[in-house]
């Protein structure tokens, strides 16, 4: 019986990588043909922002969900940007449509543009990685339209994965910053803290950027200088708990 679920284990284990290897080198076609990706766009899930607020749309359940829309209904569609691709093996992009009137938008799409951090508390665990990442390759758009070397105009490829430089050709992809999340607890307790910008009522466990010559893989110089500058403790040893991949918002 243990031969037998160690094989099931290893089958299944065989079963999803391959469906993620099919999935990543489908979305690497399109970043790497753009007449591929505007034929993907015509059968494509857009999901919208406005302004880098998401649309979220409330659900018969009491729950909010990501507004998601068919391609073919909106003509700024070339302008989306490439997030991956669904369970149905549909491929989905993020367009920001800042320039369009957010009221005529919400009513059409029976939706409400809703702060970022705000509509983590509304969505699904599933969801909000996408939505994170969806915003944070949109504001990279936003943030990057001239080169840092040249200060020409820069210009994106069709599945918005890069942007080159118009002058020199130097190609530029989308940064990640490795961040440091700590909980400092005392038995059942834990130390929470906030933000002035944060929503009434809203607290966190202290995060932060790594610095220059800082490491998070072992949690040791990054955690323990974030939580001495956050609550001037610096006598107990950090443990490392996870390391996952999470885009900056």
């Amino acid at each position: 019986y243990s031969q037998y679920c160690s094989i099931y284990s290893r089958r299944c284990m065989f079963t999803v990588s391959t469906a993620v290897f099919t999935v990543n080198a489908a979305c690497l076609q399109l970043k790497q043909d753009d007449e591929a990706c505007v034929a993907a766009l015509q059968n494509a899930q857009l999901f919208l922002f406005h302004r880098l607020s998401p649309l979220l749309q409330h659900t018969e359940a009491q729950k909010h969900s990501w507004r998601a829309l068919e391609g073919k209904y909106l003509r700024k569609k070339k302008e989306s940007v490439l997030i991956g691709c669904s369970q149905q093996n549909q491929f989905q992009f993020c367009l920001d449509v800042g320039d369009l009137n957010a009221s005529v938008l919400t009513e059409a799409c029976e939706g409400k543009f809703i702060e970022l951090r705000k509509s983590f508390f509304l969505l699904t665990g599933s969801e909000a990685p996408l939505l994170a990442k969806a915003q944070a390759l949109l504001r990279w758009h936003q943030t990057s339209g001239f080169s840092s070397a040249t200060g020409h105009p820069t210009h994106r490829n069709q599945a918005g994965s890069q942007r080159i430089c118009s002058c020199s050709g130097i190609v530029y992809y989308p940064k990640m910053s490795p961040v440091v999340i700590v909980l400092v607890s005392d038995g059942n307790r834990c130390l929470l803290g906030r933000q002035p910008s944060f929503p009434r009522g809203m607290y966190s466990a202290l995060a932060g950027f790594c610095d220059m010559g800082e490491y998070s893989c072992s949690c040791g110089p990054a955690g323990a200088s974030l939580r001495s500058r956050n609550t001037h403790l610096c006598d107990q040893p950090v443990s490392l708990f996870q390391v996952r991949l999470w885009r900056r918002l």
